[in-house]
């Protein structure tokens, strides 16, 4: 096995499929028992509000939801653009089709269009 730094405290330790170090595994998955509890009493809760009563980390608990320990759907968050809540992804359905409008390729001229804007200039002596 390789040593590798943990991804929280960055401590030296054994290589596993957690990227973590045994103290922090351990305190991710009592905070992930911690955030579950809550979910199951308070099922529409936000992010804010799990953060608020349990004191975990929100980056941990978004951390959660992207490995999908925590069901999507269970619990809204801010949208990365715009701030609006949503339950899954990273932007809300407004700011997604913003995205992909913008990044859409140009739209292919008609060759017949492109012939009749062919000119040539010469100059008459």
């Amino acid at each position: 096995m390789s040593i590798i730094n943990c991804g929280y405290c960055k401590a030296l330790c054994l290589d596993n499929p957690h990227k973590l170090c045994p103290s922090c595994l351990k305190k991710a998955l009592d905070a992930e028992e911690t955030v579950a509890g809550y979910l199951r009493d308070h099922e529409n809760a936000t992010l804010d509000e799990v953060h608020a009563a349990t004191r975990v980390d929100k980056d941990i608990i978004l951390k959660m939801i992207r490995e999908g320990r925590i069901i999507e759907g269970k619990l809204s968050y801010a949208c990365e653009s715009c701030g609006a809540p949503i339950t899954s992804g990273r932007l809300c359905r407004f700011c997604l089709e913003d995205v992909l409008e913008t990044a859409k390729p140009p739209e292919k001229e008609n060759p017949e269009e492109k012939k009749t804007r062919e000119h040539f200039y010469t100059k008459d002596w």
